[in-house]
């Protein structure tokens, strides 16, 4: 399969595209190869300096070059998938589902353990790593501080900025333009300290997301951001939750991204976290989910079929 899509995403980057082969093969779309490649010959999967995300409109895949994981390309993976479901087609039972899910939400916050389960080893996790990451990072500057190390400064100063102003990360005009600004105007030590507070707290809290993911149970970020996305990011703070603000962008938003993170689940084979899915929000909505992610594949292979004729 990656020999397959090496050569159909040509424009890609390869080693995501790597990726992306690897999770599809371990998963249950490991023999449906046929419909992925007649549906994403117009997709393009690229590294990014930015966070993670889908754009529908020019069919690209970004994947952060700092959050270089599985569960993280196949949440953009859903999202791509997403454009192949007719959201219109089942509002009324969707808005139902999601309605008796709060219900269920809301029963288990008040007499259940598991939500708590998962708010407070997400909690407890993510504090520990932030931590464990940052101090590395403080380590890695301080290291090429006193080891005049400035080729180590200077990429990171890059990535810093990058993050900072959203810098393109093939824009090496802009870039060097920021670069010169930064370094003829300020110390060594201001610049050691632009770069902690603009890009090494924020690339802890990345590298502390990936860790939380890959511990037992696997892919806790993906369902606190599905519990999140049902009430339209109001419940949880996590760094990797979307804000309120996200789910105001279109009607469907927030049904979409919970379906992403079921994809993530399903596709990476989080099997507990999608069996704890349905104890905290009813089974009825894992069904629902299971059903439209097979509809999503009937339309898949709908387009395959009319591509043929």
């Amino acid at each position: 399969m990656q020999e397959k899509l090496q050569k159909l995403l040509v424009n890609s980057d390869s080693d995501v595209v790597e990726m992306l082969a690897s999770i599809l093969a371990e998963s249950d779309l490991s023999d449906k190869y046929d419909l992925i490649e007649a549906n994403i010959a117009d997709l393009t999967i690229l590294k990014s300096n930015c966070l993670s995300n889908y754009s529908n409109k020019y069919k690209k895949i970004y994947l952060d070059e700092d959050m270089f994981d599985k569960i993280v390309l196949a949440h953009e993976f859903g999202h791509f998938m997403y454009e192949f479901f007719p959201y219109n087609d089942f509002e009324d039972l969707i808005n139902h589902n999601i309605s008796e899910a709060q219900k269920k939400f809301t029963e288990q916050y008040i007499n259940g353990d598991l939500i708590d389960f998962y708010e407070r080893r997400a909690k407890q996790k993510m504090e520990q790593y932030i931590i464990l990451e940052i101090n590395n990072f403080k380590k890695l500057l301080n290291d090429a501080v006193v080891n005049e190390d400035y080729n180590v400064i200077f990429e990171l100063l890059k990535k810093t900025i990058r993050n900072d102003y959203q810098v393109n990360i093939d824009d090496s005009e802009e870039l060097e333009q920021k670069l010169l600004m930064i370094l003829n105007n300020n110390s060594l030590e201001v610049v050691v300290k632009y770069i902690l507070d603009n890009y090494g707290i924020i690339l802890a809290n990345k590298k502390a997301m990936i860790r939380l993911n890959n511990e037992e149970p696997k892919g806790i970020s993906m369902l606190i951001d599905l519990l999140s996305a049902i009430h339209e990011g109001k419940y949880y703070e996590f760094s990797f939750c979307h804000k309120p603000d996200y789910y105001k962008k279109s009607n469907d938003r927030s049904f979409e991204e919970e379906f992403a993170n079921y994809v993530a689940l399903r596709l990476t084979n989080c099997k507990k976290a999608l069996q704890d899915i349905g104890n905290i929000l009813g089974y009825d909505y894992l069904l629902m989910m299971d059903k439209f992610y097979n509809i999503v594949l009937e339309n898949m292979a709908q387009k395959k079929n009319q591509e043929l004729k």
